[in-house]
């Protein structure tokens, strides 16, 4: 237990309900001194954090409360990357380990701190027992730290490192850690929400000269403004999101910039066992910017995706069908899902291979440009075990000369978990997919289509 969880008020009394929790707690400060006196500056980092955390809670009457999960997992992968050829590639077996540590300082009823942090993201390894890896990700990782603080007006303000690449239901997400500061206003049966989000500060990074009219010219920011909100029993979520990106113009003396306008719409409702969701998402791209550099002619692009899924709950079990479309065309590209995005908790698409027209590179966990169809089911057995199955349909949307054209896949999940104790859970989880490269193959090297992909995962998950 650390020590900060059991401090409270000004005067530093702890409370001790044994003398073993003075012996834990002496043992806590030497962890400190430790991890202050190693080499390895993640550790430090999470050092101070710990003491800031102690100082906080003693020195105020603040509440820190703390959720997480660890999770121990072994995996079993045969052929995963075989999409490049029709060559068996091998199995591969391995353990991973993670641990999100999420503390959220409350420091009263309208203000508050929230932190997620992510320890030991790493497969195990010789080189990284110990925590020593070379990569600091694979030791401590800050992933979100954000201030919150809610006015009497009921408006809420947020600021900091937080989750961006987020609308709707996953569908063409991607959730990235990004700074910003967002707003979120009581307005109209749910909630009008303004965000303004640095991406890129060009003078800082080296992009840009440091005086000079085109100097924010290449800075990269984005503005989105959206609302969530009710509609009877229809859930509604539009959002209007726009980027000016001046880092893809490399010229110094030029200011104009690429410009993005993303226009997303997402619904959802639930009428008795009918439970159903829907996205839309148009996105259209100028490059001014990008032909301001000597050479280049770019047509400005415009894609689009759209997304419905509908469940039927009756009760044990709750069958589903998801179906997701990503726009391609030669000239404009393609339509990401974003690598978020699951079709129903797929395992082997868009988790470690990719699919579809602009996948340049098959491991690039994306898919874009296709159609997928997802039928699937959970079955409740009881409070403790439960199962999941779902078949995906994948269908290139290319139909120009080269690898992708009518280019098809499948690929079936099926997944158990049982409920050991209220926070402790063991879950086993199978996958295979299959690709198709219709009559034309992939490359001069590739005749026929590549072998099967298998994917079985257990681990054990302990939640607090």
């Amino acid at each position: 237990m650390l020590p900060f969880a059991l401090w409270k008020g000004g005067d530093r009394k702890r409370e001790l309900k044994n003398v073993q929790d003075e012996i834990n707690y002496y043992d806590d400060i030497k962890l400190l001194g430790y991890l202050l006196t190693e080499e390895n500056n993640m550790k430090k980092i999470f050092a101070a954090m710990l003491i800031v955390f102690m100082a906080v809670g003693s020195a105020y009457a603040v509440d820190i409360s703390v959720t997480g999960n660890d999770k121990i997992r072994g995996n079993y992968y045969d052929n995963i990357s075989s999409v490049d050829s029709n060559s068996d590639r091998g199995t591969h077996m391995f353990y991973d380990h993670e641990i999100d540590i999420d503390p959220t300082i409350n420091i009263s009823d309208a203000t508050s701190i929230y932190i997620q942090m992510e320890l030991n993201d790493a497969t195990w390894t010789a080189s990284n027992q110990g925590h020593t890896s070379g990569d600091v990700n694979d030791d401590v990782r800050v992933e979100y730290i954000y201030a919150n603080h809610t006015f009497s007006t009921g408006t809420q303000f947020q600021g900091g490192q937080m989750p961006v690449g987020q609308w709707g239901y996953k569908f063409g997400d991607s959730e990235d850690p990004g700074w910003r500061l967002r707003v979120n206003q009581p307005l109209g049966g749910g909630t009008l929400i303004g965000i303004l989000q640095k991406i890129v500060e060009a003078q800082d990074e080296g992009l840009a000269p440091v005086e000079g009219e085109n100097s924010e010219s290449k800075d990269a920011d984005a503005y989105l403004l959206g609302w969530s909100g009710k509609a009877g029993d229809i859930t509604i979520q539009p959002l209007i999101y726009y980027v000016q990106n001046g880092t893809a113009n490399t010229d110094l003396g030029s200011s104009d910039t690429d410009n993005t306008w993303v226009l997303d719409m997402a619904a959802d409702g639930q009428h008795g066992m009918l439970g159903w969701e829907a996205e839309f998402i148009y996105m259209t791209t100028t490059m001014d910017g990008t032909n301001a550099v000597a050479g280049n002619d770019v047509d400005d692009q415009n894609v689009w995706g759209a997304y419905a899924g509908v469940n039927f709950n009756l009760g044990a079990v709750t069958p589903g069908l998801k179906i997701a479309y990503g726009s391609y065309s030669k000239d404009d590209g393609s339509f990401s899902y974003g690598t978020d995005y699951d079709a129903g908790q797929l395992m082997i698409f868009d988790e470690d291979v990719g699919f579809g027209p602009g996948v340049a590179d098959p491991t690039t966990e994306d898919i874009k440009g296709a159609t997928t169809v997802m039928a699937y089911a959970d079955f409740n057995v009881n409070d403790a075990l439960s199962f999941y199955g779902g078949l995906a349909y994948l269908m290139s949307n290319s139909s120009d000369d080269g690898p992708w054209k009518d280019a098809s896949a499948y690929e079936l999940d099926i997944k158990g978990a049982y409920k050991i104790t209220e926070n402790v859970s063991y879950h086993v989880d199978c996958g295979y997919a299959s690709i198709d490269w219709d009559s034309d193959p992939r490359d001069a090297t590739v005749t026929d289509n590549p072998d099967g992909i298998t994917k079985i995962q257990h681990y054990l998950k302990i939640e607090f």
